[in-house]
């Protein structure tokens, strides 16, 4: 018994064992260029989607005779479509349409323009246009003056006028300028209002009009208002105002 009782008392006397430590888990570093990547993939899918989620949801897209036969039908809102004067005007491409028929009766044609009748009501052309001179001539010239401030909106302004009297009437159109300096205007015709032939004169000015003058046109106007009058002096051509 008491070789017992000292075993015993050796053994809460003696030391505790060694413990072994616990393994430290193995924690990868973190990858930011990963995170990186998954964030830049989230953002242009967001994008995306913000771009073309809505077209999709829209449905295809309406053509302009679509766009046209809704309007007849007073199916669109008032900055779509609407009728004037008989004449059906839609927005289409950050332009206004009407229809109309082309010089050879064969087909209808959609004409584009920066203004609708609606936004050209106030001008008021002064004088009186000569419509047999106009209508009789095979060729009509634009001119400007090459020293014009406004250059690049008269260019627009041209252009737009050249198709309407190309398409819808089947004219031939000269480019002239009022004075021969500087490129183009060196090998262009020299003309202005007091040359013998039907003129469309396009020139820089405060006052947005639409002057006729016999055998020539002036329409001015400052920067888009100049779009404005040469869409007034179109409308007026279609007999749509």
């Amino acid at each position: 018994m008491k070789e017992e009782k000292e075993e015993e008392i050796q053994q809460e006397d003696a030391p505790p064992a060694e413990q072994k430590p616990e393994p430290i888990p193995d924690v990868k570093p973190f990858n930011t260029d990963k995170v990186m990547i998954v964030a830049g993939v989230l953002v242009l899918l967001i994008f995306l989607a913000v771009i073309f989620l809505p077209k999709y949801l829209k449905g295809p897209s309406l053509t302009l005779d679509e766009l046209h036969e809704r309007n007849l039908q007073g199916k669109l809102k008032p900055d779509q479509g609407y009728v004037y004067n008989g004449h059906s005007f839609v927005f289409y491409d950050s332009l206004w349409y009407t229809s109309v028929v082309n010089p050879g009766r064969t087909k209808q044609i959609n004409l584009p323009f920066h203004f609708g009748p609606r936004d050209t009501e106030a001008i008021a052309p002064l004088g009186e246009y000569n419509a047999s001179l106009f209508d009789s001539s095979r060729d009509i010239f634009m001119t400007f003056d090459p020293k014009d401030e406004g250059l690049p909106f008269i260019g627009v302004a041209t252009g737009e006028t050249d198709q309407v009297l190309i398409n819808a009437f089947g004219k031939g159109v000269i480019a002239a300028c009022t004075r021969n300096e500087s490129f183009p205007c060196s090998a262009r015709p020299k003309v202005d209002c007091d040359t013998a032939a039907p003129v469309i004169y396009f020139a820089t000015e405060n006052q947005t009009n639409v002057l006729f003058l016999d055998n020539c046109i002036i329409v001015s106007g400052r920067e888009k208002e100049l779009w404005k009058a040469a869409d007034r002096m179109l409308f007026h051509f279609l007999g749509i105002q």
